[in-house]
């Protein structure tokens, strides 16, 4: 691979950080085109993007590989928006983990087993609940990272 651009060097160097990265690394593709997440093609909805923005309450936004994620005050990953409709969180176990499952969400051996994979509109509930519900999750997800 390529050159990477100082956001994905910055990920890199996160030890955490390290399992996702090679599993998001397999679908990245060089930047050759306007649709591009740094120095890599972005390969998620922009949608699923904005819905993520529009739902995280903290951490900061960044390019992972192509796809929009969120990183705590450290630099570790806690959410990725992915593909047309999923939202991946870090959730290493406890109530918060055991509620995303309940609710469609589903552990994602690829990467890592820390992560799990929510819709992103939580299309099984009414909009405003699927919302709330999908918020408290991803803010779950950044408090751990925060800790």
């Amino acid at each position: 691979m390529g050159a990477l651009d100082p956001e994905t060097e910055e990920l890199e160097a996160v030890p955490a950080n390290r399992p996702v990265l090679v599993a998001l690394r397999r679908s990245a593709a060089p930047a050759r085109s306007e649709y591009r997440l740094g120095a890599f093609e972005q390969h998620v909805h922009p949608d699923v993007c904005e819905r993520l923005e529009a739902l995280a309450r903290g951490g900061r936004p960044v390019g992972a590989y192509g796809l929009c994620a969120r990183v705590g005050r450290g630099g570790l990953l806690y959410a990725i928006a992915m593909g047309t409709g999923s939202i991946a969180l870090r959730l290493p176990g406890g109530a918060v983990r055991e509620a995303l499952i309940a609710n469609g969400g589903r552990p994602d051996a690829d990467l890592g087993p820390e992560w799990v994979i929510a819709d992103a509109w939580l299309s099984t509930l009414p909009g405003t609940e699927g919302s709330a519900l999908l918020a408290g999750w991803i803010e779950a997800a950044r408090l751990t990272a925060d800790a």
